[in-house]
């Protein structure tokens, strides 16, 4: 056994390491400090990317795509990776939705959707994956959790039931306060109650559904969209308490096929109805109001934190290799440590 590259990889590897360096690395510091939301999403460098085939490299041949194993994929992901890490999460979200319909879709719906991705100017995928009480991390800590949306088979047709919070690659949202705090800041009052005003943007390739204020999972404030409406800028005062946390939401409808094709599509073992509608989802992470920095849903995230932490040290004291071990738990040790000592035992 040997881990050299064949000639194809290394041919790959030059090419992906080429481009993170001439086109992603340049650029990815200033983008990360770009306010505007029509241009915080590097949507030119994706297309510069879609030339070189990055987003077939999971899809067959037969349907247009690269067909490339898990290594030399992962080879592509490393080196965007070393140009701009949020570049290669992007598309390690649509090689998730590419794999799902590469293993489990009908042949009809491959020809469909696959070559919806393949053939034009390119594009990317979006996957929904984390609901409320339950994501992918929290299935490292919590291995009795599964996702709770359902999609059960009623005569011909699947009703879909469920909650999602996320999609990787949907559409773009933005939610600041007026001085400038974004999702991840705490904001420190001094009284148990305070009115702020909050700022939101959204932006989508498809016409926006909703766009909403969430405060401790409540709906404070629904913004009217028209119907072809695929930005929204706007502004709202909301009173809020300690220990609370603010977000964003919005859907968009996803227009990868027109409604004609969708609609004339029933290939089993799905079937849409007259008008279908895909939506795409949208949701920041939340601003938190602050309370001597101990409020219930900082404790929350420290103690899920340990918890994956746990979990990757029992996996590596039973898979990792012994000359890696030592490294590893002393990592993971290091790392409890600092989220033990913030007090959310």
């Amino acid at each position: 056994m040997h881990f050299d590259l064949n000639e194809q990889q290394q041919m790959i590897k030059e090419t992906a390491r080429e481009f993170a360096e001439k086109e992603i690395k340049p650029v990815a510091m200033a983008r990360d400090r770009i306010v505007d939301p029509e241009e915080a999403f590097p949507v030119d460098l994706f297309k510069k990317s879609f030339e070189l085939g990055f987003h077939k490299m999971f899809i067959p041949p037969e349907y247009g795509g690269m067909g490339l194993d898990c290594l030399t994929s992962a080879i592509i992901w490393e080196e965007i990776a070393a140009g701009d890490a949020g570049v290669c999460v992007s598309y390690q979200g649509h090689a998730l939705a590419i794999t799902q319909m590469v293993n489990a879709a009908t042949e009809e719906q491959k020809e469909t959707f696959l070559k919806a991705v393949t053939e034009g100017e390119g594009c990317l995928t979006a996957l929904s994956f984390t609901e409320p009480n339950v994501g992918p991390c929290w299935l490292l800590v919590y291995p009795d959790y599964a996702m709770e949306a359902t999609a059960v088979l009623e005569g011909d047709e699947y009703v879909l039931n469920g909650t999602k919070n996320f999609v990787t690659n949907g559409p773009m949202l933005f939610l600041r306060t007026r001085n400038g705090l974004q999702p991840g800041d705490s904001l420190l009052i001094s009284g148990e109650k305070k009115t702020i005003t909050l700022n939101i943007n959204a932006i989508s390739d498809s016409p926006l559904q909703t766009v909403e204020i969430v405060i401790n999972s409540q709906i404070v404030k629904s913004f009217p969209i028209d119907g072809i409406q695929k930005k929204f800028d706007g502004s709202v005062k909301v009173e809020i308490e300690s220990s609370s946390w603010i977000c964003a939401r919005c859907t968009d409808r996803d227009l990868l096929l027109n409604d004609k094709e969708l609609t004339l599509y029933e290939g089993p073992p799905v079937k849409l109805n007259q008008k279908p509608s895909r939506l795409r989802f949208a949701h920041t992470s939340p601003i938190y109001l602050q309370m001597n920095g101990n409020h219930v849903v900082v404790q929350k995230s420290i103690k899920e934190g340990r918890g994956i932490i746990r979990a990757f040290k029992e996996f590596a004291e039973q898979n990792a290799a012994k000359e890696y071990q030592k490294m590893i738990l002393e990592a993971t040790r290091q790392a409890d440590c600092i989220l033990s000592s913030l007090n959310a035992d």
